[in-house]
């Protein structure tokens, strides 16, 4: 009786747990409350990309972009203001220049006439105090006028802040209807109607079953032995 040698494969047992490749856990993103869990969105369910979740309560969002639009537009009536404003200096520095003109006119023709005998001193110093007055009047009015860019730059910069401010409130109405980020099966739902939420709070996972992966734990003793394309076969 003749044995021969036969190739007989040695097998391994070994477990392990199989998981999505792709899946996602869907936080919320604001601090608020549940108003409303969708019909459907249910365990063991398949959801597509962008379909609602839940939604989250958003009337203090709401309520602060109003306000917002408030500010923008109490903002908007300042700068209309200063080109208002603006224009009328100009204006004004006009008038100011001229009067100031007159008065130095004047003054000279009294200093003139002091020269020949014509005018007294209370004549020079009643001019001289024209003029004064018509310098501080231009001096008040460019110093005004010097101000409306400054103000301006302000009213800008208070604008531009107030419409971040509102983009961020617009982004919150938004993160109130939360979504699902893939298409897949719900494995789990973790929040119901009426129900408190915080940033970070997981809200559903959703895993989408095409691409699965399986790490099997398998004994130390076959180090070495097992390798790529040996056959398995998986029970569960």
């Amino acid at each position: 009786m003749q044995i021969p040698l036969e190739p007989v494969a040695r097998e391994w047992r070994g477990f392990g747990t199989v998981r999505a490749l792709d899946s996602a856990t869907i936080p919320a993103e604001v601090v608020s409350t549940v108003v409303s869990v969708p019909e459907g969105i249910e365990v063991g369910l398949p959801v597509s990309a962008g379909q609602v979740i839940a939604r989250l309560r958003d009337y203090d969002y709401v309520e602060a972009a109003a306000r917002i639009l408030e500010q923008l537009a109490e903002v908007d009536a300042e700068v209309a203001r200063l080109d208002t404003e603006e224009r009328v200096l100009v204006e004004r520095r006009t008038v100011a220049n001229r009067d100031l003109e007159l008065s130095e006119v004047d003054l000279q023709r009294v200093t003139e006439a002091a020269a020949k005998g014509a005018a007294v001193d209370r004549e020079i110093d009643a001019a001289e105090q024209r003029r004064l007055t018509a310098r501080r009047a231009l001096i008040t009015l460019e110093e005004l006028q010097s101000l409306i860019p400054v103000r301006r730059t302000a009213s800008t910069a208070r604008r531009d802040g107030l419409l971040a401010t509102h983009r961020l409130a617009l982004e919150q109405i938004e993160r109130c209807t939360v979504t699902a980020p893939i298409s897949g099966i719900l494995s789990e739902v973790m929040v119901e109607a009426g129900e408190q939420v915080a940033i970070g709070t997981p809200v559903a996972r959703v895993v989408d079953p095409l691409r699965l992966e399986l790490r099997l734990r398998i004994p130390a003793s076959c180090r070495g032995r097992v390798r790529v394309g040996d056959r398995v076969v998986v029970n569960r």
